[in-house]
């Protein structure tokens, strides 16, 4: 898995964004030919300030065959 956190300061105007991300994946092989991926992914923003963007948390599950011959 991989985590990730980051706070952005803007010089000139009031904002803060604050932001994680967090991803976690596997994969499993079902025989020689076929292969499958799981993922999820997790990302929040957390944005203040006078000019403050928008906040969110956004998760994603990503689920993907491979098929070999």
């Amino acid at each position: 898995g991989i985590a990730h956190y980051a706070e952005d300061d803007y010089h000139g105007i009031a904002r803060r964004d604050r932001l994680g991300e967090l991803t976690v994946s596997g994969d499993y092989l079902v025989n020689r030919n076929v292969g499958l991926h799981l993922a999820y992914n997790y990302l929040s923003q957390n944005s203040s300030g006078a000019l403050k963007g928008a906040s969110y948390n956004d998760h994603r599950i990503t689920l993907s065959a491979t098929l070999q011959y």
